[in-house]
């Protein structure tokens, strides 16, 4: 009797399980919003229900410190459209973010397709650039996926986008901001070297130049970092009607 009482129990969670996962498209094929409202939304079950959970946690938690919303979405394919395109008609039609904020970022995946997609809130542009959102889609996600580390893709990618919307991610700070960086230094110096002439030139010789900095303050950190929302285990309340202009990049594994 305890047997089949287990057995019973076991398929009641796993039917909530698949419930709470089940995509509803319109007939568009956008997924509906999910109720209850989730930020990890594992259509194409890509992770397992501990994975999906760990990422869920993670973002809510994140969401409740910040009002930041950071949401992941599979789903097993984008028909007819271009991932992009899909990402940007699911992120307006979700709302991801806040209405008067547009801090919203959704990270959309197909999976038989084999493309990903980070889209970017108006309010979020600045923070993360077209640049960064392809250089975690090639650095990150599409090495991860291409083992089929969908997990390991995901959690890095997500934990990156946090340590960049603080401010704690600088490790390279880009191949582009280190260009402009060393750009800066050139002219820096070759403009040193012209002021030095021009004033060996005009003056008695006695005097001196001295050229004091401080302006640029670089520092490198090591890796992605992982965010720690203090063990919070609130749940999401769900999206506020953030928008969506394009702003983000794409790719395939």
């Amino acid at each position: 009797m305890t047997s089949l009482l287990n057995k019973y129990l076991f398929f009641i969670l796993l039917l909530t399980q698949l419930t709470l996962q089940a995509q509803v498209v319109d007939k568009d094929g956008i997924p509906e919003k999910p109720s209850p409202p989730r930020l990890m939304n594992d259509y194409a079950e890509m992770l397992s229900i501990t994975e999906r959970e760990q990422i869920e946690q993670k973002l809510v938690a994140y969401n409740d410190s910040t009002s930041t919303q950071i949401c992941v979405v599979t789903v097993n394919t984008i028909g007819d459209y271009s991932i992009d395109d899909y990402a940007v008609r699911l992120g307006r039609k979700w709302g991801i973010g806040q209405k008067d904020k547009d801090n919203g970022i959704l990270i959309t995946i197909s999976k038989l397709d084999r493309k990903v997609d980070i889209e970017i809130g108006y309010g979020l542009e600045s923070h993360i650039t077209d640049y960064d959102s392809k250089e975690i889609i090639d650095d990150i996600i599409v090495p991860a996926f291409k083992q089929n580390n969908f997990y390991e893709g995901v959690n890095k990618a997500t934990d990156r986008i946090i340590s960049q919307l603080q401010g704690t991610f600088t490790a390279s700070t880009s191949k582009k901001e280190q260009d402009d960086f060393n750009n800066i230094m050139v002219f820096i110096f070759v403009a040193l070297i012209f002021i030095i002439i021009i004033s060996s030139l005009f003056s008695s010789g006695k005097g001196n130049i001295t050229v004091s900095g401080g302006g640029w303050n670089w520092s490198s950190g090591g890796g992605s970092s992982s965010w720690s929302g203090g063990g919070s285990s609130s749940s999401f309340g769900g999206f506020g009607g953030g928008s969506f202009g394009g702003g983000g990049s794409s790719g395939s594994w």
